[in-house]
């Protein structure tokens, strides 16, 4: 059965003699008589048969294929007294031909190639035209020196025609596959379905209309826990050492459709609400993951091309500010992309210019005397700080909304009280405050002085 597997000879024909003797034939001797019932014994199923087939398992190239030969019966059957033995077919009830039948060939899979052997009294002329009649062209098939073809591609139209000639076609068989049964690892495809085994997987690639692009996602049963399908860990690209910049970008390889890709997701345990799904690209935008969802990913390599972290605008400019949880960047572009961190607090805003600890210059304030700041104080916020962002600054100073009116027309809050460490705080708010006054009071000229129940 190994034979020709490191060259490309052709098995050799066995020349097994095939004898059936009549009622009217008897040995003289005895010896004669033992010998050739030690020599061959055939049973009953053997005998309905006009054909014995040799299943020779072969590989060729990369690939592994049954290789079935065809042993005929000898010249010397057709001694006198020989009987032929009859070729099985079956009855077609719809026009009461008799057919070919298809042997070896699953229910729900018709393993490629199929093997069609011809009858003795039809030679190369003869079979090259019967597949030319029911429209098969030289470059569907394979044949060998043995007069066997392998058909490689075919229709329902041209297999119907094909099984019609009963006269000069004896058998048309499917191809086999190795058996793997000790192998119990069941394995899930890219198209979301389970296989005993890979080689189970790898014997579905051989069904007539099979989706060869298919591949393996991962080992165990689709939706069960994700398995490395091999050692392999994928990196993670763009990524620093202590920032992994979200979404995490994911990009398969051509092999995994959309179904595979959502398949891989559900092997790692990972929600659809987690991440988006661009189908026309077949890319996912991760926009959360756990430490052991991530692991599950990176072993995907036989599905996931690569995975990186998103990227930022870089500025190279040193214009540090400090955050409202006292940490330093380098200009406020460093600092946006730091909220992109995986567990970084959105809610941070910048609280100052210039590194943390360092000497702040306050806003002033205008228009109030130094013995006396009139209320309520007016803050008015710079162009690029919209409401949203007039909202944030009294949130982080810790100002609570009822102490103030904001003004979404024009951005200008009335800041009706506040205490001394709130009003440190929005003092310092360069990125987001333009300016803060005191309320101004209408004083007139004439000279008629009061006293105030406070005694001033």
């Amino acid at each position: 059965g190994n034979y020709g597997m490191d060259n490309e000879q052709e098995p050799p024909l066995l020349n097994i003699e095939v004898y059936e003797e009549s009622d009217e034939e008897e040995d003289s001797s005895n010896e004669e008589e033992e010998s050739s019932e030690e020599e061959m014994e055939f049973s009953e199923e053997d005998e309905e048969s006009q054909f014995y087939l040799l299943d020779a398992e072969m590989s060729r190239g990369d690939n592994i294929i049954a290789n079935f030969d065809m042993i005929k019966r000898s010249d010397s059957t057709k001694k006198q007294g020989m009987k032929p033995l009859e070729k099985s077919v079956v009855d077609d009830n719809n026009n009461n031909n008799k057919l070919v039948p298809l042997e070896s060939c699953a229910d729900d899979c018709m393993r490629m190639p199929l093997m069609i052997g011809f009858a003795e009294s039809c030679g190369a002329d003869c079979s090259a035209g019967i597949l030319q009649t029911v429209n098969v062209n030289e470059n569907q098939y394979d044949k060998t020196a043995l007069g066997i073809f392998f058909l490689n591609e075919v229709t329902d139209d041209q297999l119907t025609a094909l099984r019609s000639q009963s006269e000069t076609i004896d058998f048309i068989e499917c191809n086999r596959c190795i058996s793997t049964n000790t192998d119990t690892s069941s394995v899930c495809s890219t198209e979301n379905v389970t296989f005993a085994n890979e080689g189970g997987f790898n014997c579905s690639l051989k069904c007539r209309g099979a989706d060869t692009n298919t591949s393996i996602a991962y080992k165990g049963e689709c939706g069960s826990a994700i398995q490395s399908v091999n050692e392999e860990v994928l990196p993670l690209g763009i990524c620093a050492d202590d920032c992994m910049t979200m979404p995490l970008i994911i990009a398969f390889l051509d092999s995994c459709n959309t179904t595979c890709a959502t398949t891989v997701m559900e092997g790692a345990n990972i929600e659809t609400s987690k991440y988006n799904h661009f189908t026309k690209a077949n890319i996912i935008q991760l926009k959360e993951v756990s430490d052991e969802q991530l692991a599950a990913l990176r072993t995907q390599s036989g599905a996931i091309s690569s995975i990186e972290c998103d990227s930022c605008v870089s500025v190279d400019t040193d214009e540090p500010v400090c955050s409202s949880i006292n940490v330093t960047y380098r200009n406020e572009e460093e600092f946006e992309c730091g909220l992109k961190c995986r567990g970084a607090d959105t809610i941070s805003i910048i609280a100052y210019k210039g590194a943390c600890g360092s000497p702040v210059r306050e806003i002033s304030l205008g228009n109030c005397d130094a013995d006396c700041m009139t209320m309520p104080l007016i803050l008015t916020f710079l162009d690029d700080c919209d409401t949203t962002c007039a909202t944030e600054s009294m949130v982080l100073a810790g100002v609570s909304q009822s102490s103030y009116e904001h003004l979404a027309a024009t951005n200008i809050i009335f800041l009706n009280e506040v205490t001394n460490d709130q009003l440190a705080v929005l003092r310092k708010d360069h990125t987001s405050i333009h300016s803060i006054e005191c309320d101004s009071c209408s004083v007139g000229t004439e000279d008629a002085q009061v006293c105030g129940s406070d005694g001033v």
